[in-house]
């Protein structure tokens, strides 16, 4: 008699199958449960790869910034197309088209004052955002 373990019972591929069919079962349920998160934060570390040089501000910390009176207001650049800026933006945002120079952004704003950029996912906002600081240097 012959005892043979117990992966030699089954058909050689058997294992193979089993793993790609619980891993695409846990990618599944991760993605049903927490989709938006998990893409907000790949695209989160991917604009920071992509624009290591932005000073990135949360929500959070503008709407605190905006609302102290100690602290110099920034000026807060839409990045957006107009059909964007017409369904909303932040009161007091000036609309600055996403393929505008950085001197036409930023025409006439002394070197010191703060600027904010925002769009609606990131990337064009953080474009304009490094060409006015290279502009500004």
């Amino acid at each position: 008699m012959e005892i043979l373990p117990p992966s030699a019972s089954r058909p050689r591929g058997s294992n193979t199958r089993v793993g790609l069919l619980m891993t695409a079962l846990i990618v599944a349920v991760i993605a049903w449960l927490g989709m938006p998160e998990i893409e907000w934060y790949v695209l989160k570390q991917s604009l920071r790869n992509r624009f290591p040089q932005v000073d990135w501000i949360a929500t959070r910390d503008l709407a605190y910034w905006l609302a102290d009176p100690n602290r110099p207001p920034p000026l807060l650049l839409d990045v957006r197309t107009p059909e964007e800026w017409n369904v909303s933006h932040l009161p007091g945002a000036r609309r600055v088209e996403p393929n505008a120079t950085a001197e036409n952004a930023a025409a006439g704003l002394p070197k010191d004052t703060p600027i904010v950029t925002y769009c609606a996912v990131g990337y064009r906002s953080a474009g304009m955002s490094v060409a006015i600081a290279r502009g500004r240097i």
